[in-house]
Parts: structure tokens; C-alpha cells; sequence
């Protein structure tokens, strides 16, 4: 069974959720419409995998 790949978009203004069918590695830095983004956290349960990215620009602040 294929597990869906849903990328979570963290930023001042909220959440947004994407869902996409490559799993990007941790710590790498990707454009997206709304911005800059690095791929913080990822968890996998039995059925999907959850992928928590922060901007780029923030990324120093949220992770101290």
C-alpha cells in the first residue's frame, strides 16, 4: 500500500497543507509559491507520512 505524503507549511499566518508523491529529505530548502521553506520534521505512521516544513528566513528563530 502507497502511503500519502501530506507537507505541512508552517508560517506566521498558519498552515497550509500540500500533499505530493515524493518524500523530500530532512533539512533540505525548497521554493514554493508562498516562499522558501526546509523540511524540519518527518513522521511516518502505517498509513501516511507527515512532512512539517518552516520558512527559510524563520527557520533559526523557530528552531531555538
Amino acid at each position: 500500500m502507497k502511503k500519502e505524503i501530506t507537507y505541512h507549511l508552517n508560517d506566521d499566518s498558519g498552515v497550509s497543507t500540500i500533499v505530493l508523491e515524493v518524500l523530500i529529505p530532512l533539512g533540505t530548502v525548497f521554493e514554493h509559491q508562498y516562499g522558501t521553506y526546509e523540511v524540519d520534521e518527518i513522521l511516518e505512521s502505517k498509513y501516511d507520512i507527515n512532512v512539517y516544513c518552516f520558512p527559510r528566513s524563520n527557520y533559526s528563530r523557530l528552531k531555538n
